[in-house]
């Protein structure tokens, strides 16, 4: 019964997951292949110079609208290969990335991590949706701030006017 119950589990997780990765996939090579990519990266990184400003656009706002329709971190492949493309390390692209994930990741993929919560909890489900409404809108404000931190340092996140 366990083992049932595992592979039950497993292909519940896995295919609705797996379908909107494959979609997701699919569709950043389509834009690689036909050159939409490099435009859009081009596009994005001519709003603004300043490389904190770059990294809320593509990496909190940009990521969060991916993560909104794609979900389960496929985001992450986006925003880091813009950031990259803009001129961040690899490595730095790819941990603010997963720092700018943190607030829209409850949300992502239209809700089926909420969606999945709901299911296993029955009729708890409509008190845990309203907490996650109080408690999202909070990270949603601290998540810039601590991206920006990380990226160029109190000071930096506070004195504007200076290039980094």
């Amino acid at each position: 019964m366990a083992g049932v119950s595992a592979v039950f589990g497993a292909a519940y997780g896995l295919m609705p997951i797996g379908w909107i990765i494959l979609n997701v996939i699919f569709l950043y090579q389509l834009t690689v292949e036909k050159g939409y990519f490099d435009i859009l990266k081009s596009s994005i990184g001519a709003v603004t110079r300043d490389r904190r400003l770059q990294l809320l656009l593509i990496a909190f706002s940009f990521g969060a609208f991916f993560e909104g329709a794609a979900g389960f971190g496929t985001r992450l492949q986006f925003t880091g290969a813009i950031l990259i493309g803009l001129g961040f390390r690899p490595l730095g692209a790819s941990g603010l990335s997963l720092i700018a994930n943190t607030a829209p990741v409850a949300y992502g993929a239209l809700g089926t991590p909420v969606i999945a919560l709901a299911e296993l909890l029955g009729s708890i489900y409509f008190s845990s949706r309203a907490k996650f409404g109080q408690q999202l809108p909070w990270f949603s404000l601290i998540v810039p701030f601590w991206l920006i931190w990380a990226f160029a340092g109190f000071r930096g996140m506070l004195v504007f006017g200076q290039r980094f």
